[in-house]
């Protein structure tokens, strides 16, 4: 069995307000958002073996939240190929830590959300920030094979 747990980043400050896109950081809100899904997470039988995170700052500050307010000290990967990456550069790069049990993603909209929606047998809708999606698979992580375990998000707790 293998489990890939997805998490958008918290919500950020308008691009306006940053001195670029990757430099955006999160809003008070976004925090408070981040804490409270993983506090509820934190709760849930999914532990993950290694994170893999964009180098943005946006979630940079998402992963620092989850960490504080969760019981578990995975691996990390920080992966610059994973700021605004598609799904299909995602999906290569978390089959790279195949021999991982639990994976974690922590990354960005478009390509998060499209990257759920091809694994998930059965399709998915698409990730608000500060959503985290849990999928199973039977043997390997691959398209349309994973079942949706849970899907957290502010508005759903």
């Amino acid at each position: 069995m293998k489990t890939l747990i997805l998490l958008r980043h918290a919500k950020a400050e308008s691009v306006y307000d940053a001195k670029n896109d990757f430099e955006r950081n999160l809003t008070e809100s976004g925090r408070e958002a981040a804490k409270k899904v993983a506090e509820t997470f934190s709760g849930k039988p999914f532990k993950p073996d290694i994170i893999l995170c964009s180098t943005a700052n946006r979630t940079k500050q998402t992963l620092d939240i989850f960490l504080q307010n969760s019981n578990f000290k995975p691996e990390i990967v920080m992966l610059e190929d994973f700021y605004m990456a598609t799904a299909t550069d995602m999906f290569r790069n978390i089959n790279k830590y195949d021999r991982k049990k639990t994976i974690m993603v922590i990354g960005h909209n478009d390509g998060l959300s499209f990257l759920a929606d091809k694994l998930s047998s059965g399709g998915c809708a698409p990730l608000p920030t500060s959503s985290l999606l849990v999928l199973s698979f039977k043997k390997y992580i691959d398209l349309e094979k994973g079942n949706i375990e849970l899907f957290i998000y502010p508005n759903s707790i």
